[in-house]
């Protein structure tokens, strides 16, 4: 097996770069996904499970900017994906199709933003 030039070996490394780059980038997509998820977990929690503290609006305060901050972080979180992702398609490496990165955030969004309604409008139920 012939060795490969330097020239050769620098653009393998190069190019493996460029996927260690786009797959630590998806870890962090995901991580900021699940970062989310439990903010707006602990938001509602925060509302339901000390229903009966005081003062509540206090209690609904907190709650609120918890649901807000995890909705505020899946479209930051998107944002930061999407500029690496045309950076690194500009380079000519392929990842996942931004239509599923699109639906995987605006699900949670939509999802917090449901949340967040009921609570207020008092549909969900307190204990």
């Amino acid at each position: 097996m012939p060795e490969k030039s330097k020239q050769q070996l620098a653009t393998d490394r190069t190019e493996l770069a460029f996927h260690r780059n786009l797959l630590a980038e998806q870890r962090t997509f995901s991580a900021w996904m699940r970062t989310g998820i439990a903010a707006i977990a602990l938001g509602f929690a925060d509302i339901k499970l000390l229903a009966e503290a005081e003062p509540k609006w206090a209690v609904y305060a907190a709650g609120v900017i918890l649901i807000v901050i995890g909705m505020a972080i899946h479209i930051l979180s998107f944002w930061g994906y999407y500029v690496t992702f045309r950076a690194l398609k500009e380079e000519g490496l392929p990842g996942l199709p931004i239509w599923s990165v699109v639906l995987i955030t605006l699900s949670l969004f939509i999802a917090g933003l449901l949340i967040l309604i009921l609570l207020l409008a008092g549909l969900i139920d307190s204990p």
